[in-house]
């Protein structure tokens, strides 16, 4: 009961799409997470359960993917020429744009496990949720249904413009469909 009370508090505390004035802009979703204590336990925990043929290995795919080289993308000259611009001069170390670049970046200390990296950059939690409860090989093992219980997210097209959105620098018009086709890892072991 207390848990449950807690998400619901921790919900009333979070500010709302469309909430904030004019004047502020309001932060991104942090992509994949309700409102919850649930710590970030890193890319490195999700490998050992997805990182073979016979699940799909979602991990070699995340690992070619933009998102995995998302924060490196904050040390190129373009995007520090773009930081300049917008009075930032690192952005590789400005939340302005790691809230967009690595997943739980805005998140207290409290709620990143050891295991988590900021150097995993955009990670299978940013659109999954944080994985402390669910990203457990006992959990899998009971089904999905028990994972997603415990947190597990199936991604939407709101996750994805909580950064995908005008309020980036970079912004080109963004077609979920297209994206998602272009990142989506299903494990064949699992039937829909």
């Amino acid at each position: 009961m207390w848990r449950g009370l807690v998400l619901i508090v921790s919900a009333l505390a979070l500010p709302l799409a469309g909430s904030a004035t004019p004047e502020e802009k309001p932060p991104p979703v942090e992509a994949g997470v309700k409102a919850s204590a649930h710590k970030f336990v890193g890319v490195a925990n999700c490998k050992l359960c997805h990182a073979d043929d016979t699940t799909g290995n979602q991990y070699e795919q995340w690992k070619k993917s933009k998102h995995a080289g998302a924060l490196r993308t904050l040390s190129s000259p373009g995007a520090k020429e773009i930081g300049a611009k917008l009075g930032i001069p690192d952005p590789s170390k400005d939340i302005k744009c790691l809230r967009c670049h690595v997943t739980g970046a805005e998140a207290p200390k409290s709620r990143k496990a050891r295991t988590y990296k900021e150097s995993d950059a955009v990670g299978c939690e940013s659109c999954h949720g944080a994985g402390e409860l669910y990203a457990k090989e006992e959990v899998f093992k009971q089904g999905k249904e028990a994972a997603m219980k415990l947190g597990l997210i199936e991604p939407t097209e709101q996750n994805c413009l909580g950064c995908h959105n005008k309020e980036s620098p970079t912004f080109k018009e963004f077609d979920f469909k297209k994206r998602f086709e272009e990142v989506k890892h299903p494990n064949p072991k699992l039937k829909k």
